[in-house]
């Protein structure tokens, strides 16, 4: 996954929750990054599988995007596996995503590039 060539923030956050949708074979993921200092500096993202799933979900897997100074950028969750339940490996590649996604923001921010 080519984070780097998200055109902005919004692109690269859009293409980290479709790809943890699919990678983890779930129904749905949303994600929030703060942007800049102020709670209201935030972007959000959604991906949701054709077939959608329940409007309550049973299952949640979340991960938390962290800054290099060790400050919280946000999170991102995973909602229904679509077959069994989220596994401890699910957990780990969409921690090892909010890692890229973190790394992703903080060099655009370090080089101007916040959209």
């Amino acid at each position: 996954m080519a984070l780097d060539a998200a055109a902005s923030l919004e692109e690269m956050l859009q293409l980290v929750v479709e790809q943890a949708r699919e990678l983890l074979s779930a129904r749905r993921c949303e994600a929030r990054l703060l942007v800049g200092h102020e709670v209201s500096e935030t972007i959000a993202a959604s991906s949701v599988s054709e077939n959608g799933g329940p409007e309550i979900p049973r299952s949640r897997i979340s991960a938390t995007c962290v800054g290099w100074d060790g400050r919280e950028l946000g999170t991102i969750e995973v909602f229904d596996k679509t077959t069994g339940e989220f596994s401890d490996v699910d957990a780990a590649v969409l921690v090892h995503l909010a890692q890229m996604a973190s790394a992703a923001v903080e060099r655009a921010q370090h080089y101007g590039r916040n959209g």
